[in-house]
């Protein structure tokens, strides 16, 4: 979800437990709270720890999760609540610290052994470190425990889809499709089993109904499409985005989707549409061009970037230019460029790599496999 999706959330949470944390009082030990549409009870918590809470999924959205999770401890308060403990442990694994996020779940656990976010948790613990039979234990745990919600089903049907047990993912969905046929978590839910299907005309109708019901949910769409994409299904992909309209910042993986759906059609009017004068956008686009083998539009965007550089180009520019020319098939211009890229950088490295290819493809293996070395 982005940033303004959880900052609703945040508001949401602190006028609703702020309202009945002033109507029970401080005294009661716990407090129900509407989440993702759900019911909760837990701790009663503070409305300033309502704002550290939301300037902890601000800063998650900004990439910032060692910060976060100091925002996280601030919103706690010092009470054990599974919702935030949960949010936390998450933050602790996406700054690449799974003690602290098991320590976190353990914890959680403690005082709530149902607690569905925490469950959900320790199930992505498990199934990083490999251990798929426990992460299924626990994400089932963790539907028994939350049987309205989706996260856990949807948790579920991809990790059974990713061990080869599509029927087993269907099921799941299925069975929570029968008992909530027409809500928001039903169509999450239809979007899941339209990737299990690899069906593009059942994942264009349930992108286009999710993101039309539910417009903060525009950002799942976009995942989905990703994961159509990694797991070759670039047909599907193409369909998902298909169904909503284009934004900007979302025009690499349409054009990732596109490419691999080899719609060239779409391709050409992606990279028309990324006119970002700044040099590094000129060159990823070149690259772009290069990839449909268009070395002539290519070549007119890195050699407008080697002009501005003059006599200091970057090794990619000269890499990418050089590129550009072996697709043109000026074998002997993009070996001078190509050349000239440092040795001992990755660029370097690729622009041997590139030159290497092409001599072998020019019937001259040997010396391409001495130019590689």
């Amino acid at each position: 979800m982005n940033a303004a999706g959880w900052l609703a959330r945040g508001l949401a949470a602190l006028v609703i437990g702020g309202a009945l944390g002033g109507c029970l009082g401080h005294g009661q030990a716990t407090i129900e709270r509407i989440v993702d549409g759900e019911a909760r009870r837990g701790p009663w918590i503070p409305p300033s720890g309502y704002e550290h809470f939301v300037r902890a999924e601000l800063l998650v959205d900004r990439g910032a999760f060692v910060e976060a999770i100091g925002e996280y401890e601030l919103a706690r308060s010092g009470v054990v609540d599974g919702y935030l403990l949960a949010r936390e442990a998450e933050a602790a694994l996406s700054a690449s610290n799974p003690r602290l996020a098991a320590r976190l779940v353990a914890e959680g656990l403690m005082s709530d052994p149902t607690s569905a976010p925490l469950l959900l948790v320790r199930a992505r613990i498990e199934r990083e470190r490999g251990d798929v039979q426990a992460a299924l234990g626990s994400l089932e745990e963790a539907r028994a425990g939350a049987p309205a919600s989706v996260e856990p089903v949807l948790a579920l049907a991809s990790l059974l889809t990713e061990a080869d047990r599509g029927d087993e993912a269907l099921a799941a969905l299925d069975a929570f499709l029968e008992r909530h046929p027409s809500n928001v978590a039903a169509l999450r839910a239809e979007l899941e089993r339209a990737l299990v299907l690899g069906d593009a005309r059942h994942a264009t109708l349930a992108v286009l109904r999710l993101v039309r019901a539910a417009p903060e949910h525009r950002a799942e769409a976009l995942a989905f499409a990703r994961r159509a994409l990694e797991g070759g299904h670039a047909a599907l992909a193409l369909a998902a985005l298909d169904a909503i309209p284009i934004a900007q910042d979302e025009l690499e993986l349409r054009f990732a989707v596109a490419l691999a759906a080899h719609d060239r059609a779409t391709c050409e009017r992606l990279l028309e549409r990324m006119d970002d004068p700044r040099p590094a956008t000129r060159l990823r686009v070149a690259e772009h061009w290069i990839a449909l083998a268009d070395g002539e539009r290519a070549e007119e965007l890195a050699s407008g970037v080697l002009v501005e550089e003059r006599d200091a180009p970057s090794p990619r520019t000269l890499r990418v230019l050089g590129h550009a020319l072996l697709v043109e098939g000026r074998l002997d211009e993009a070996a001078e460029l190509l050349s000239r890229v440092p040795r001992g950088t990755s660029e370097g490295e690729a622009a041997r790599a590139i030159l290497a290819e092409a001599i072998g493809r020019a019937g001259l293996p040997a010396l391409g496999a001495e130019v590689a070395r």
